[in-house]
């Protein structure tokens, strides 16, 4: 019984326990320092504390939303869908194969930029080889782009 309460009266003091003061200081070379212990200059900072709010109980908990769309919501068809992602399938094909065109050609001409070797030194080649790798790099990303998106639609 002595145990029990010694247990609770230490349970309800370490809210009270954990609590401390918090001082600024600012040292002569402008750093500042936050801490629990007073020291000259330190000016002691002013902290509201919350707790923070309990979850909500199951009867005031919002109920979850039924639907993922509100009733007035116009709805599409199944076969309509699949026209609409066939069309747009059609479409990312002609840009996956477009793109990879763009590709080729701008690897083509980074290999013959980088077959001439520009001499030591020469900023406006090392420019040009510069934007030719970035253009590289680009249609790279733009077929992995196109690429995610056929992946995401199904057949």
């Amino acid at each position: 019984m002595i145990r029990r309460r010694l247990l609770v009266a230490c349970l309800l003091a370490a809210p009270w326990a954990a609590q401390a003061d918090i001082y600024k200081y600012v040292d002569e070379e402008g750093r500042v320092t936050f801490t629990n212990i007073p020291r000259k200059g330190a000016i002691k900072l002013d902290i509201e504390t919350r707790s923070p709010k309990p979850p909500p109980s199951p009867a005031q908990a919002p109920e979850p939303k039924a639907r993922l769309a509100p009733a007035n919501f116009p709805r599409v068809s199944p076969e309509d869908q699949r026209r609409r992602d066939e069309l747009r399938r059609q479409v990312l094909e002609q840009e996956l194969a477009a793109e990879k065109r763009l590709l080729a050609q701008a690897r083509e001409a980074l290999a013959k930029g980088q077959a001439s070797r520009p001499a030591e030194g020469d900023a406006a080649s090392a420019a040009r080889l510069q934007k030719l790798m970035d253009l590289v790099r680009l249609h790279e990303q733009n077929v992995a782009a196109i690429q995610y998106e056929l992946s995401l639609l199904r057949r």
